[in-house]
């Protein structure tokens, strides 16, 4: 129920924050400051696009995209879905058919923590195909924090954030802002027995908290 919950407060906040291209850089420096403030837990990416090319034909060129970028990973598909994962990371590529395009959804979420944001859009660069439009990233990073009552305020201080905005939520909070080049970001303090959560995205957070 609790993931239910975030995903319906992440959807609701995604109409008013959601950008084509959020900028890698400042996805980068959000990792750094969330990197320094708590233990890492994970980090991801996402991209959609859509393309003219044939939905069999875009299937196997992703396969085939995957198997040569992550030939060390147990790579299974089907007819609108390839799945690849290890201890480290989980990839995984949907496909369907709308309006005589095919729509394309790439993500990886890496649990090592050597490897950035950064890297993994240079993955991500890899998977994707050539011909492709309408194209939209996002980017993801968790880290578990010993403390939850001043983490607002402690982002606030070094990321310079403006137009806060914040609503309860069953385990915590989630939180919408703008950052000092007016950048938008999705953010989330989540509370389990296994301690507290701070999860980052941009423009919105895509993965379950």
């Amino acid at each position: 129920m609790k993931y239910k919950i975030c995903l319906i407060l992440v959807f609701l906040f995604s109409f008013s924050t959601i950008e084509a291209v959020p900028k890698e850089k400042v996805a980068t420096e959000i990792e750094g400051q969330v990197r320094e403030i708590s233990s890492f837990v994970e980090n991801g990416v996402k991209v959609e696009y859509k393309t003219s090319t044939d939905d069999e034909l875009v299937l196997k060129e992703l396969k085939h995209n995957i198997s040569k970028s992550f030939p060390e990973k147990n790579i299974t598909c089907d007819e609108e879905q390839i799945t690849g994962a290890d201890n480290s990371m989980d990839i995984q590529a949907n496909i369907y058919v709308e309006d005589n395009n095919t729509i394309v959804e790439i993500k990886i979420i890496n649990y090592n923590k050597e490897i950035t944001i950064s890297d993994l859009m240079k993955d991500l660069s890899q998977l994707k195909s050539k011909n492709s439009d309408g194209i939209k990233y996002f980017q993801y990073i968790k880290g578990k924090i010993n403390y939850k009552d001043k983490i607002l305020e402690t982002i606030n201080n070094r990321l310079a954030m403006e137009n806060i905005s914040t609503l309860d939520a069953y385990n915590g909070y989630v939180g919408t802002a703008n950052l000092y080049d007016g950048e938008k970001v999705n953010f989330a303090i989540s509370c389990y027995d296994t301690g507290s959560y701070l999860i980052m995205g941009t423009p919105i957070i895509f993965a379950t908290y």
